[in-house]
């Protein structure tokens, strides 16, 4: 159950590429997805696993409880015998400011600032595990153009490790490039596509072992503009990609969460069941 139960609003800072993805576009939805359980007064919401012959998991179990007036979200999980607590701090302008991972073994915090035009200015991360003696610090300075654009993101690891990210927009204010600099010389570079709605469809970057440019990532929205799949590829070649299919109610509520392989055989899913203020 572990390969498909990944049910988590925000994402950890990534090692490697896909920075804007990450940084801008996972914070937006993390804080349209607050608004939308404060909007619809949203107390709680109870996950329930499924194996691949629909039966219930029990050994995995997942709560998030939405706290209106002290403006966070803490998501309890329960799964293969590990637990872990993450809350999730937001302002008095319902924007992602804090999130606190913890387990028995490490806590992983990542803290957000914004600008005064409400952007994301900057995302430093701290990772303490204790099992292995990691005590890891990484910040991502965000810069933007006279248009208030993302020009670039300099990323700062351990504070003498330092790489800078530099993008390219297209007419319409997306970001279409992201290239990797390290010492000022040009590496790795992720394109971002999208389609006449100007919703992100393809993240792509050059695969070296197939010799040719390869997505990272592919979505699919419905006609409420919600995504309803995303196909992800994996660093086991043996499985290629995963797909998740993903289903809302008529609120725009995420009810159920499927994965599947790339022969579109069942991994499993995830049900959430909700509760309201009365």
């Amino acid at each position: 159950m572990k390969a498909f139960i990944l049910a988590i609003c925000v994402f950890p800072l990534p090692v490697l590429a896909q920075q804007y993805y990450h940084d801008i576009s996972a914070t937006e939805e993390s804080n349209r997805q607050f608004q939308l359980y404060l909007q619809l007064k949203v107390v709680s919401i109870t996950a329930t696993g499924y194996n691949q012959d629909n039966r219930p998991v029990s050994d995995f179990s997942e709560k998030q409880v939405i706290d209106a007036d002290a403006r966070k979200i803490t998501t309890t999980r329960n799964s293969d015998n590990q637990s872990s607590v993450e809350t999730l701090f937001f302002d008095e302008q319902n924007r992602l400011i804090q999130s606190v991972d913890s387990s028995s073994i490490n806590t992983n915090t990542t803290r957000y600032v914004y600008d005064v035009n409400g952007r994301v200015s900057m995302i430093s991360n701290n990772l303490l595990d204790t099992a292995v003696n990691i005590d890891e610090n990484e910040t991502h300075t965000w810069i933007y153009d006279e248009e208030g654009l993302p020009q670039k993101m300099i990323r700062v690891v351990n504070i003498n490790d330092t790489t800078e990210f530099r993008f390219k927009t297209d007419a319409n204010g997306h970001i279409t490039e992201e290239t990797t600099y390290k010492r000022g010389r040009a590496g790795e570079v992720v394109y971002y596509y999208y389609n006449d709605k100007g919703q992100l469809t393809d993240i792509v970057r050059y695969n070296t072992r197939a010799r040719r440019l390869l997505p990272d990532f592919m979505f699919e929205y419905g006609e409420n503009g919600k995504m309803i799949q995303k196909i992800s590829t994996v660093s086991n070649p043996r499985v290629g990609y995963i797909i998740w299919r993903y289903q809302f109610d008529s609120r725009g509520l995420k009810i159920r969460e499927a994965n599947f392989t790339k022969e579109k055989k069942l991994i499993g899913r995830i049900d959430y069941a909700f509760s309201f203020a009365e």
